[in-house]
């Protein structure tokens, strides 16, 4: 007979993304973990999209300048692309 070996009680993958929600990013315990989510997500999305204004701003191969990057249809290259991605943010 095999001797029965107890594993301990490791938490779950929820319990562990809920910890790093709460503890890493400073949410408030009150806050369910639906909404801590969402949080995370809109954080996450306004980061990469200032990121990636700041990355066509900064980059060399195509100029563009603020006003391109708001007012739809300014931009002098690709006018109809371009405001598609602006009225997309």
């Amino acid at each position: 007979m095999r001797a029965q070996t107890s594993t301990p009680a490791l938490p779950s993958h929820t319990d562990a993304v809920r910890q790093w929600l709460f503890v890493g990013l400073h949410i408030p315990h009150r806050v369910s973990a639906h909404r801590a989510c969402h949080y995370l997500s809109n954080l996450l999305a306004v980061s990469l999209t200032a990121i990636h204004l700041g990355a066509l701003v900064a980059g060399g191969y195509v100029h563009f300048g603020l006003a391109d990057l708001i007012v739809p249809f300014a931009s002098q290259c690709k006018p109809g692309a371009v405001a598609l991605g602006v009225i997309a943010i």
